[in-house]
């Protein structure tokens, strides 16, 4: 009989990179399950593009589902964090359950819900693949949520050092693995491509920006430099990731020559053109994580833009192609001067990408070597 398997994540927002750890995900499932039977958890409404990306046949289901499975695995991702405070309510619950312990307080939730018949989705294992694990406030609102998860994983790959040692923190009864973030695992996403065409006479710079929680204030600040940069002579695209959390940024477009948006819901906007579009840059700024790693991928190298602690976690997987850049650095000519001497050395940054990318795939291999022996 096939093995159930759940797939979790943030799937089915519209999120670029999410897309491609689910893609990248799935597609590592089937081959070391070739049979299973293939489950995706989204409580998205609009969810109905994953059609487009998945080539098996699957299900998707959502929170309202109560049931068992063989297998739920989490597929890459950081939703492990939380900056925002909580009420002195929440402090109180946060620091029983650290003192309970996280595997003690997950078992207790859920033999709590079937003995009061509440909705809840069960398995026989639970791996993450490709993990990012934040810090809470003291009083975070999601930490309770997140500790029954972290605390029933049976093996857990971790996608940095830091989120190692977090795990390592807890004190979780899981097996526990430094990995890789799961988009290097190009083979999985993009396959059948050994490396992707770059166009070496570009003149296109590209700036994957994010809305972001704290405030937006850093993209006026960018906008300062932006205009120093266009005195480079080269064509400025605005990039999205996410068409519905960007949605604020829209309002930036009229700054940058061309607006480039990952919209799946649109027929002509799959996943090979918007890759082949990201390909087509000389260098790219970016304030998301993966506009870092998946055009890195593509032969493209970077300047990321530390807005939080994984962008530096980003910049660590990628020494030899990225340049790292904090915030109070913006909008004072500190980020014309990164971009025009980036451009000055770009076959050097070139050939780092193909460093950056041996290390990242000889660590890829030993997580999927982890994955298989723990499977």
């Amino acid at each position: 009989m096939p093995e159930k398997i759940l797939v979790k994540g943030y799937y089915g927002f519209g999120n670029f990179g999410d897309d491609v750890l689910m893609v990248t995900t799935i597609n590592l499932i089937k081959e070391i399950c070739p049979e299973a039977e293939l489950y995706v958890f989204s409580n998205s409404k609009q969810n109905e593009y994953l059609e487009r990306l998945i080539v098996y046949p699957f299900e998707i289901i959502d929170w309202r589902y109560s049931g068992n499975f063989d297998y739920i695995v989490h597929g890459g991702g950081g939703i492990y964090f939380d900056f925002k405070e909580g009420r002195l309510k929440d402090l109180f619950i946060n620091s029983i359950i650290r003192i309970f312990g996280l595997h003690n307080y997950s078992k207790f939730f859920y033999t709590v819900k079937r003995r009061t018949g509440g909705s809840i989705i069960t398995c026989y294992r639970r791996l993450g693949l490709g993990i990012g694990v934040g810090s809470f406030t003291s009083s975070s609102r999601k930490f309770r949520d997140s500790a029954v998860e972290l605390g029933s994983f049976d093996f857990m790959a971790v996608r940095d050092k830091r989120s190692f040692k977090r795990i390592n923190d807890y004190n979780l009864n899981t097996k526990l693995f430094e990995g890789i973030d799961l988009a290097f695992l190009k083979d999985f996403w993009l396959p059948n491509t050994s490396k992707s065409d770059q166009y070496k006479g570009s003149d296109k710079i590209g700036f994957i920006l994010r809305n972001w929680d704290e405030g937006n204030q850093y993209i006026d600040l960018i906008l300062k430099d932006i205009e120093q940069v266009k005195e480079l002579g080269y064509n400025i695209s605005l990039i999205l990731f996410d068409k519905n959390y960007d949605e604020d940024l829209f309002k930036y477009k009229s700054h940058f020559d061309e607006l480039i948006v990952w919209n799946p819901l649109s027929p002509e906007c799959d996943l090979s053109y918007f890759l082949q579009k990201l390909s087509e840059y000389k260098l790219l700024i970016t304030s998301r994580a993966h506009g870092a790693i998946i055009p890195a991928n593509l032969g493209v190298p970077s300047i990321i833009i530390e807005i939080e602690e994984k962008l530096r976690n980003v910049h660590e997987m990628l020494k030899s192609s990225s340049q790292l850049i904090k915030l109070n650095q913006l909008g004072n000519g500190e980020l014309k001067y990164l971009i025009d001497e980036s451009l000055k050395n770009i076959e050097a940054l070139n050939s780092g990408v193909d460093k950056d990318l041996d290390i990242n795939r000889s660590q890829g291999e030993l997580l999927i070597n982890a994955v298989k022996e723990n499977w």
